[in-house]
């Protein structure tokens, strides 16, 4: 009786344990090559880590950083705003993050601190993702990758950030345009891993975005 009474109250106690543990957001992928016997395997691989890598080029991060953050749970969009918002403060990406997790929105952290993101005047969304779309746009257009029209037209067709970004770098490197690219895998004609292969840059990932974004000049964060 007395183990019995023991199993039952260790078994109660490793439940509540287990269930105090927050859940993360596992940012992990099985499927990190592209494989012709299945072309698509690989796909969300691919728009992951083209999204990873410019962020982390652009501002000057080491990529385990950024891809750590989102398994901890961080959305990529806040990490957007984060690191481009710690650009123009004294506070770094993680400082920012707290608070936006205290007021519970980017925007009243961007006007306590007189942060603009943009080099225009246009009112600021206050929704993360729309916030992470405008400055991956002016991240793109200001680093040569595309203009404001080929950017918007991708979005009009029902792009989403990570397939903007992929298309456009792959853009740069290939003789078609981001809207064909983009194009050609939604009518299933090609799938990216499929893109990523036939430019040759499967093979060796890591010579082929330092290729891509040979060009970018870092934005500097505290």
């Amino acid at each position: 009786m007395r183990t019995f009474l023991f199993l039952l109250i260790f078994s109660l106690a490793a439940t509540s344990a287990v269930a105090a543990i927050p859940t993360i957001n596992c940012h992990c992928f099985q499927d990190r090559a592209f494989d012709p016997a299945n072309p698509s395997a690989a796909d969300q691989y691919y728009l992951a880590t083209t999204q990873n890598r410019l962020l982390a080029a652009v501002f000057d991060q080491p990529r385990r950083n950024i891809v750590v953050a989102k398994q901890k749970g961080t959305e990529g969009d806040d990490l957007w705003v984060a690191y481009r918002a710690s650009a123009e403060t004294d506070l770094s990406p993680n400082d920012l993050l707290r608070e936006k997790k205290e007021q519970g929105a980017w925007l009243p952290v961007l006007k306590a601190y007189n942060i603009s993101l943009t080099q225009t005047d246009s009112a600021l969304p206050n929704d993360s993702r729309e916030l992470a779309r405008l400055i991956s746009t002016e991240i793109l257009v200001g680093q040569g990758f595309a203009d404001h029209e080929t950017i918007e037209s991708l979005y009009a067709a029902g792009a989403e950030q990570k397939e903007v970004i992929c298309a456009t770098l792959l853009a740069s490197v290939s003789d078609r345009n981001a809207g064909e690219i983009r194009q050609s895998v939604t009518q299933g004609l090609y799938t990216w891993g499929q893109i990523f292969s036939d430019l040759g840059l499967a093979s060796d990932l890591d010579a082929s975005f330092q290729r891509m974004l040979a060009g970018i000049t870092p934005v500097k964060t505290p």
